[in-house]
């Protein structure tokens, strides 16, 4: 990731799946943190996802940033790539 670049995934459905998502964490070396939702983030950002994975891009304060990338932006092996043409995008709308 480029400098001063976090990233925090949410785990929509660990309650039920949480042994399965420890273990794509594990065999994928994710070193990024990973949220289990709790009710009031379900009710909140999570109630308005219409599908899985979406990516939404926040600045330090935890204001959106540009607008929200529902699906992968890519198939195949560019996909790291392309989310980090997405990153760069946003990260220009910061500065």
């Amino acid at each position: 990731l480029p400098d001063n670049v976090n990233m925090i995934s949410i785990c929509g459905d660990a309650g039920t799946e949480m042994d399965l998502a420890n273990q794509i964490f594990s065999e994928n070396g994710c070193t990024f943190e990973a949220i289990i939702p709790d009710d009031k983030l379900t009710s909140s950002l999570l109630s308005t996802i219409s599908g899985y994975p979406t990516t939404v891009f926040v600045d330090k304060d935890g204001n959106l940033v540009g607008d929200a990338q529902i699906g992968a932006p890519s198939t195949g092996d560019d996909i790291d790539q392309a989310y980090l043409q997405l990153i760069t995008e946003r990260l220009k709308q910061v500065d």
